[in-house]
């Protein structure tokens, strides 16, 4: 708040220097105007005059100085701060959220990127800017009405054509549509193209008001100096007003000129600042189920989870294929310690089950428990706090093998220092789902959740995969999405899913005497070998 009140404090000082300088300036011209009989004051006035200047360029220096030291600072700490909320402010987001087409990365990492730098607009910066501008309009007005009144008022109707043309280009601007250049195929390129071909016509008449807005913006200041000059010079030549006045009172109008304008051309980024604002202000207001809760204190011991998994006729469809449902009357019971696997063609919901599990979506009907209790109504940081998740593609960030993992001795002779690259890329596929699996073990959860994790590996690597997850699922409740059926015939307990419900259950052996969906799925595995 020191930092605000000085800033606007400078830029109040540096508003009003324009004007105290023109009445300086006029006062040393007056005084060199003088009659040749009066030459003996000239020197001791046009030294107090130039020393006045210089007094007020040093005051001017360290007003400016002030203003922009304090209030850049101001706008920094602004953008910072909307940054910081609106990257807090998706990770808090149910992953409904990221289901929206319009909410894909690429348009959230613009976002990011974009909005929250776009409102400093109007941040202490801008804001100090329009305080000096406002000052200077002010004391020019006061000036040349005290002075002169005929001028005064021509500068007023100027600064109100001004403010009228300056809230024209801010509707202008705000009606101009954004547009984001996106890295895609092709067909999906020619698609917007032909989107924004429609737009066209739309486009180039914005466009060309847009630059006639900024012509007359450069054109207008010297047109009112014509006017100034003519009007003035009718005024001089009548007898009304006097050299003094008439100059004290034409530096005022073209100081305002100067004043509006500066307003005039700050006017498209204040508009940019405002739509950003709109933005980030709905981004923020959209609350999460996992918003709702209340937060997880970690000073308290948190119950462990037992690991016992249910549905009760579970019902679900995401919020971007509505029409489409996924999970059909879904009846599921996993006992704890147990190691279940989920198989079946693609579509049936398996890696839906493990979304809900993970508490990243929530039954439109039915019911998904943990230990008995409801899921939707958990609090979401004790509970992810002991699930692990590891995907088929497991993502490694930036670092180190020790940054990946987390792991809390010193490996340093383990070469746990390698560098992992960007994603993981110095790695192969095998060695990326043993560090994520590694990541996720020490953790140490009550429930792992494993999604494909091997079908995109070769052979040798999915025998190394399965050996540490068949070791994982000893220690805890384990629930794993399998599109290679070899790999879950160890499992206590086998669903078969087909049209969001399960069609058949159980072991390995079980399932191939039914010779049923089981079992001539794995038929076609085999006879594709």
């Amino acid at each position: 708040m020191a930092l605000v009140s000085v800033g606007f404090l400078a830029s109040i000082q540096t508003g009003a220097g324009a004007p105290i300088q023109a009445v300086f300036l006029t006062k040393c011209l007056a005084a060199l105007a003088k009659p040749q009989a009066e030459y003996s004051q000239l020197r001791s006035e046009t030294n107090l005059w130039a020393g006045m200047h210089v007094v007020l360029a040093f005051v001017r220096f360290f007003a400016y100085s002030a203003q922009a030291s304090a209030l850049g600072k101001c706008t920094e700490r602004l953008i910072r701060s909307l940054g910081g909320l609106s990257f807090r402010a998706l990770l808090d987001k149910d992953m409904s959220f990221f289901d929206m087409e319009e909410h894909g990365v690429d348009a959230l990492v613009s976002f990011l990127g974009t909005e929250p730098a776009s409102v400093a607009g109007m941040g202490c910066y801008a804001i100090g800017n329009y305080i000096m501008a406002l000052t200077t309009l002010i004391g020019a007005v006061a000036t040349s009405i005290a002075v002169g009144w005929k001028l005064g008022l021509l500068e007023a109707h100027l600064r109100h054509v001004y403010q009228e043309t300056a809230s024209l280009a801010s509707e202008a601007v705000s009606a101009i549509r954004t547009v984001i250049s996106l890295n895609r195929e092709s067909n999906v390129a020619a698609m917007f193209h032909n989107k924004l071909v429609e737009q066209d016509s739309k486009s180039i008449r914005s466009s060309l008001t847009s630059s006639a807005l900024f012509a007359f913006s450069q054109s207008a200041p010297l047109l009112c100096t014509a006017l100034g000059l003519w009007y003035g010079g009718t005024l001089v030549i009548s007898g009304e007003y006097g050299l003094f006045q008439f100059i004290l009172s034409f530096a005022a109008v073209n100081i305002c000129g100067d004043a509006a304008g500066l307003i005039f051309s700050s006017s498209p980024d204040l508009a940019k600042a405002k739509l950003s604002a709109i933005r980030l202000k709905g981004l923020l207001d959209r609350q999460s189920q996992s918003q709702s809760q209340p937060q997880l204190d970690f000073s308290e011991p948190q119950p462990l989870l037992q690991g016992n998994i249910g549905f009760r006729n579970v019902h679900f469809s995401y919020p971007t294929r509505p029409d489409r449902q996924i999970l059909n009357g879904l009846d599921l019971t996993v006992h704890k310690g147990k190691y279940i696997a989920l198989v079946g063609p693609s579509g049936c919901g398996k890696s839906t089950i493990v979304a809900l599990l993970a508490g990243f979506s929530h039954p439109l009907a039915g019911l998904a428990t943990m230990d008995g209790n409801d899921l939707s109504s958990m609090d979401m940081s004790a509970y992810r706090n002991q699930v692990a998740l590891v995907n088929q593609e497991p993502t490694l960030f930036q670092g180190t093998i020790r940054d990946n993992i987390l792991l809390g001795l010193d490996a340093s002779n383990l070469g746990f220092d390698t560098m992992c690259g960007g994603k993981g890329n110095n790695f192969s596929g095998g060695q990326k789902q043993r560090l994520a699996i590694a990541r996720a073990l020490l953790r140490r959860p009550s429930v792992l959740l494993l999604d494909e994790v091997t079908s995109a590996l070769d052979s040798e690597s999915q025998s190394v995969v399965q050996t540490a997850l068949d070791q994982a699922a000893k220690q805890c409740t384990t629930v794993a999405i399998a599109h290679r059926l070899s790999s879950v015939q160890n499992a206590d307990l086998i669903c078969f899913l087909e049209d969001g419900a399960v069609v058949e259950s159980g072991t390995h052996a079980e399932l191939i005497r039914r010779r049923g969906r089981y079992f001539a799925m794995l038929s076609l595995q085999n006879l594709g070998k």
